[in-house]
């Protein structure tokens, strides 16, 4: 097994922000910012109270969370935990008269039943706020106050914004208001236990499935203009990233690499392991050679995942990508025992093959 370094957890903290300065209208100057993540890339930092980068702040993905080759975290039958937040990012919300939330996100499904996008909280009952997904529409909950924002479409990434005032809620949907209206009860309720979640995995509900990046608190509400401002540079920075390229074939499994226990994985949670096929037949992209090294997830959450007693000699249909062309992959623990053939391209499992139940 090769250790390729610290776990996902530990590459979700601290990373030096010099190989990016942060667009001045994401997440804004600083005022009154308690809390910013874009995403998991290389040259991101998270950011606390007024702009500082955090050191420690680690998000620990659960179930089957993980990142993609531009890291974003990807929540479908999973969710993260923020841990080592410093104590001043809720603690601000609860002082501040008014607050902001702000997210990105891009639904996978519309038929989904009260599943948590963000929340900061261990319950409903105890939570700061609650942004949820309830059949095609967002649902946002603070204290005694809730409100029903508006609808998302299934694949089409929203930028969205929602500001608690003493008492009233704003809502912006990419840039646009599409929610005014008055809170039931004055200030931000007091979080009793819990800490920022991503996901799912509040009072028993499901994992939300979907994409989120571009997470951001505020401890003040966020001007229209601001909220306009946000969701231009947030579509700017989505547009600038490079296209991940994509192979599509159908393959027979003819050999597999080693996959560890939880105990030999130990201290780390999660595992990558690459299987060996023989192509069949190219459906989308090039790919001439009839060997294929493919990585695939095979421990995540500490959990070895039933893929990886997939038969010898069965086909299946692949969706790719270059291993190279995913960064947040280098950390991760890899057996590679199978390969024969290091001049062959390592191919990773991005469909989540290894992922279906």
């Amino acid at each position: 097994m090769k250790r390729r370094g610290i776990a996902v957890a530990l590459m979700l903290a601290l990373m030096l922000p010099a190989a990016r300065a942060w667009a001045a209208a994401w997440p804004g100057e600083g005022k009154g910012l308690l809390f910013a993540f874009e995403c998991a890339a290389r040259g991101t930092a998270p950011l606390g109270p007024d702009g500082r980068p955090m050191p420690g702040f680690v998000l620990r993905p659960r179930g089957l969370a993980r990142l993609d080759a531009h890291g974003r975290l990807l929540l479908r039958d999973g969710h993260f935990i923020a841990e080592n937040l410093p104590d001043g990012v809720l603690a601000g919300v609860t002082k501040a008269e008014a607050f902001s939330i702000e997210v990105l996100i891009t639904p996978e499904a519309s038929a989904v039943q009260d599943a948590v996008i963000l929340a900061a909280g261990a319950s409903r009952a105890s939570s700061l706020f609650t942004l949820a997904q309830q059949g095609d529409k967002l649902v946002f909950s603070s204290g005694k106050a809730a409100a029903t924002l508006c609808a998302v479409e299934t694949g089409k990434t929203a930028h969205i914004v929602v500001c608690r005032g003493r008492d009233t809620i704003q809502g912006y949907k990419d840039g646009k208001p599409v929610f005014s209206g008055p809170a039931p009860d004055s200030g931000a309720p007091r979080l009793a236990e819990g800490t920022l979640r991503v996901g799912g995995g509040l009072d028993g509900a499901g994992d939300w499935p979907g994409i989120v990046e571009h997470i951001a608190v505020y401890a003040r509400a966020l001007t229209a203009e601001e909220a306009a401002a946000h969701a231009a540079a947030c579509a700017q920075a989505v547009a600038a990233r490079p296209v991940v390229p994509r192979l599509m074939l159908r393959a027979k499994l003819k050999g597999k690499s080693s996959v560890p226990t939880a105990a030999e994985l130990a201290p780390y949670t999660q595992s990558l392991s690459v299987f060996a096929y023989e192509v069949e037949r190219v459906t989308s992209g090039e790919y001439a050679p009839k060997t294929l090294y493919v990585a695939h997830w095979c421990v995540l959450d500490r959990t070895p995942l039933p893929f990886k007693d997939a038969a010898l000699d069965t086909s299946y249909d692949l969706v790719l990508e270059p291993f190279s062309a995913n960064p947040q992959l280098e950390s991760e623990n890899l057996n590679d025992q199978v390969i024969e053939d290091f001049s062959l391209p390592l191919y990773y499992d991005a469909g989540g093959l290894s992922l279906r139940r």
